[in-house]
């Protein structure tokens, strides 16, 4: 991967944050990790959604463990990082929802988080958490990828600003 200055490292880091929007599907007792780095997530770890829904229900929606891979031999540790909501208000131009999901939403109703964009401040309140899950864990590497910006439809360099200015010795 690369580093905050875009070098190169060939490091394996002691966990991996992914994505996540937060929604229960209650009813199914299931979560939603179908598109990006969590889905990506699921093909690597069978039990991910599993963990997560478990988490979910007994933490909320903060960031936490969800999972293993291994790598060469190397245990990986999997940490949910939510980046949007568990359920999102349909604002009055309906720019938070996105674009494929327009049509099928009405102003107000209340909607599925992962039909929404990622949020700044789930970022900030996501690396707040995380930054003390890596002291309290004494985990001396963690990637954290472009939470948020793929579909989330974030600005990297903002996110970068956020994560730094709260992950700062960690990164």
């Amino acid at each position: 991967y690369k580093n905050q200055n875009g070098e190169r490292v060939n490091l394996v880091p002691d966990a991996v944050c992914i994505p996540t929007n937060g929604f229960i599907n209650k009813q199914h007792r299931t979560v939603v990790m179908g598109a990006g780095l969590a889905a990506e997530a699921c093909n690597l770890c069978a039990d991910a959604k599993r963990k997560l829904y478990h988490h979910l229900e007994t933490n909320g929606n903060i960031p936490g463990y969800i999972g293993k891979l291994n790598y060469e031999g190397t245990s990986i540790k999997l940490l949910s990082f939510p980046t949007k909501r568990g359920i999102v208000t349909v604002n009055e131009d309906k720019s938070n929802i996105i674009s494929i999901y327009r049509d099928g939403c009405a102003i107000g109703e209340k909607v599925s988080g992962w039909k929404a964009f990622s949020e700044y401040d789930m970022i900030e309140k996501s690396a707040t958490v995380l930054k003390s899950i890596i002291s309290k864990d004494a985990l001396e590497n963690v990637l954290v990828p472009k939470v948020g910006c793929g579909l989330g439809g974030l600005v990297w360099e903002n996110v970068r600003d956020i994560l730094y200015g709260i992950l700062n010795e960690h990164v």
